[in-house]
């Protein structure tokens, strides 16, 4: 299995594809701090009688960063979606799933090797986009000087919930591709996966508030939420984590079962 991410990785690495994900990824976090950064002003006028001007300044440093990033992580999900597409799809699309086959390469390896690969990817998005925020932060407004005592455990913490979540996600992108054999159809209902059940639990929350809860088992709301998991009930946390695992190891087991048994044509 090692020899098969080892050739992936250096086929992956010799193409554009990944390198235009991470160079995306770095604009979107520049936009993002942009954001943090934006100075809004605004006029209130209380029936002619009084005038506010509203200055909101945020001006985040280096240390404030990853909470901020943190609570915008379902960006990477998206960007997984090129990353599943390069590592996965491409045997596929290029037929030569059915040469590895027909040699006699282990089914189960070349699944696992395909999940791992973009795992390994996920995580270094995660970094990528953590670390690059603090890094325009503390050169543009400073780190911030002294952080509060457990502020790395906090955001280790933090990291660590997350990526079981993506992770979640990984699993179920990876699971798409090798049972549709397809990429765009796995791409079509990848995207599907992440925002219908949003767009329905929000119209729901609309009509009733009641219906707050099911946020909880929303993936990209839940990946959010984490961010506050110091403050978070206990009962909450169980559910968004439970979550992300019920995606990483029921996709996982899945799809190499399908996998298995699927003809390869």
């Amino acid at each position: 299995m090692f020899n098969l991410i080892r050739a992936d990785m250096y086929r992956i690495l010799r193409g554009k594809g990944l390198y235009i994900t991470f160079a995306v990824l770095l604009v979107v976090n520049i936009f993002v701090f942009g954001m943090f950064n934006a100075a809004e002003t605004g006029v209130i006028d209380f029936g002619g009688e009084e005038v506010v001007e509203i200055m909101g300044v945020f001006g985040l440093t280096g240390s404030a960063i990853p909470a901020s990033l943190s609570g915008s992580m379902d960006n990477i999900v998206w960007f997984m979606l090129a990353v599943i597409m390069l590592v996965a799809a491409s045997i596929f699309d290029n037929n030569t799933v059915k040469n590895d086959v027909a040699w006699g390469m282990c089914r189960i390896k070349l699944y696992m090797s395909k999940l791992i690969l973009s795992a390994i990817i996920c995580v270094a998005l995660m970094l990528f986009y953590i670390g690059t925020g603090m890094l325009i932060a503390t050169v543009v407004n400073g780190f911030g000087g002294p952080v509060y005592s457990g502020y790395w455990m906090n955001m280790l913490q933090v990291f660590l919930a997350q990526l079981l979540l993506m992770l979640g996600v990984t699993s179920v992108g990876i699971f798409l591709v090798f049972t549709t054999k397809r990429s765009g159809l796995s791409l079509g209902l990848y995207i599907a996966f992440l925002l219908v059940p949003m767009v329905v639990i929000q119209l729901l929350v609309m009509a009733n508030s009641s219906w707050e809860w099911l946020a909880y088992y929303d993936l990209p709301s839940s990946l959010n939420m984490l961010v506050d998991i110091r403050y978070m009930e206990t009962n909450s946390i169980i559910r968004a984590l439970g979550l992300g695992a019920f995606y990483l190891f029921g996709g996982t087991i899945l799809g190499v079962v399908l996998f298995r048994r699927a003809e390869i044509k």
